[in-house]
């Protein structure tokens, strides 16, 4: 290594690799002394076979969509059943006066179904076969999404199970109090006008059944804090233990 005017030259240190390469290039235009001299490609043998050409895959546009799946169905009505779209609240202008709900007629998905204190409809849902029952006064959409969903906003729903109940299936019930997520067993609740839930009934397979009642409702009621303190009772014994797991 030598250095020029006090720095280092660093192509000296490639000396020997370049000699190296350059004795390597040297021998690699033998394998080219049949590439005419204009540059231009050599023309291919005449007795090598065509390379096939793949065909390719239909493009997305041609393939057909899956069918939407099955709508509930209504099997079921009494009474004036009304429906009202998702997108305005009220039918289309075109529609003329409000549709009604008829019997065997599918429950159309982006709809709330309106009806009186007179009035009643009970659902099936296409895959587990649950049939819920809806009594009015009430206004509800009894299949959201094409899953076993109910949105109740006021109204009474009972829900019994069906013969194609899966393992792990749930039904869930959307209320302005709340969301309720069951699986199998009977279901019965009532939602009040104003959007509270009075009653809950829950029957188990087994025939076991838990109902709960709740009056005197107030949402975001205040709390004193004294109310989460508690005194032990005199005599009773107190230990102090690890917090559980």
């Amino acid at each position: 290594m030598s250095r020029a005017g006090g720095r280092v030259q660093p192509w000296r240190k490639l000396a020997g690799p370049a000699c190296a390469l350059a004795s390597v290039l040297a021998v690699l235009p033998a394998c080219h002394d049949d590439a005419p001299s204009g540059g231009e490609p050599a023309p291919a043998a005449s007795g090598a076979p065509d390379r096939a050409v793949a065909t390719p895959p239909p493009s997305a546009s041609t393939r057909h969509p899956p069918p939407p799946p099955p709508l509930c169905r209504a099997i079921s009505v009494a009474g004036a059943l009304k429906l009202s779209f998702l997108s305005s609240g009220t039918p289309a202008p075109d529609a003329g006066p409000s549709p009604t709900l008829i019997e065997s007629g599918e429950i159309p998905d982006e709809a709330w179904v309106t009806f009186d204190a007179s009035g009643k409809l009970t659902a099936k849902h296409p895959r587990s076969t649950r049939e819920v029952a809806f009594v009015g006064p009430a206004k509800v959409r009894p299949c959201v999404a094409h899953a076993e969903e109910a949105w109740v906003e006021h109204g009474k729903l009972v829900s019994e199970p069906g013969a194609g109940e899966r393992p792990g299936g749930e039904e869930w019930v959307i209320t302005p109090a709340g969301v309720i997520r069951y699986g199998g067993g009977r279901l019965e609740l009532t939602v009040t006008a104003a959007g509270a839930i009075s009653t809950i009934e829950i029957q188990e397979v087994d025939g076991a059944t838990t109902r709960f009642t709740f009056t005197g409702e107030q949402p975001d009621a205040a709390i004193p804090a004294e109310t989460f303190h508690f005194t032990p009772p005199a005599g009773v014994p107190v230990v102090d233990a690890l917090p559980p797991v």
